[in-house]
């Protein structure tokens, strides 16, 4: 049985983006902190549950946007509405963006957003939100206009790609 003290353990997940007693036992609650201020099991924790632990903590870190791209994404933004009757704080632009990323690349439900990143609700909202007003699109659009820069995009040339299969209960033979 491995063990190791305290001051170490704390070292090593500070290194790894979780800083302080709270947040190890938030992200590891099962640890047992002995009145000799030791770890049993570290070599479990260090192989089997580190990785999980810092996912778990260090999304933000992991998906930030790039300061060069934010720069290019900032300017597409709607301006944000007026709040005629106030109300709480607007979630600042780039977490918010940030967040959508994250549920975009990673695929989880909106749900799951771990809520470091915000509200799953309020990045919702705000996804819904620049979708009505179109900013992906042109973002799109920003995106193919610097990559023909760079690149070149053959405009003359463009292929669609699709697949037609029967309908597993189809239907009648005349297309009803």
């Amino acid at each position: 049985m491995a063990s190791i003290d305290r001051m170490s353990l704390l070292e090593l997940l500070r290194k790894s983006g979780i800083d302080g007693d709270v947040d190890l036992l938030r992200a590891y609650p099962k640890t047992i902190i002995s009145s000799r201020k030791t770890v049993e099991h570290v070599e479990f924790l260090q192989e089997k549950h580190l990785e999980e632990i810092v996912m778990a903590n260090a999304p933000k870190q992991l998906f930030s946007i790039p300061d060069e791209l934010w720069e290019k994404i900032q300017p597409l933004l709607p301006e944000e509405p007026p709040k005629p009757k106030g109300g709480r704080p607007r979630m600042d632009d780039r977490q918010a963006m940030t967040a959508i990323f994250y549920v975009l690349r990673t695929g989880i439900q909106w749900k799951a957003l771990p809520r470091q990143m915000g509200a799953a609700s309020t990045v919702h909202d705000r996804f819904q939100y620049w979708q009505e007003q179109g900013v992906f699109k042109r973002m799109w659009e920003a995106g193919l206009q610097a990559y023909d820069e760079a690149k070149g995009i053959e405009w003359t040339w463009q292929a669609v790609d699709g697949a037609m299969t029967k309908a597993p209960l189809g239907g009648k033979k005349d297309g009803s």
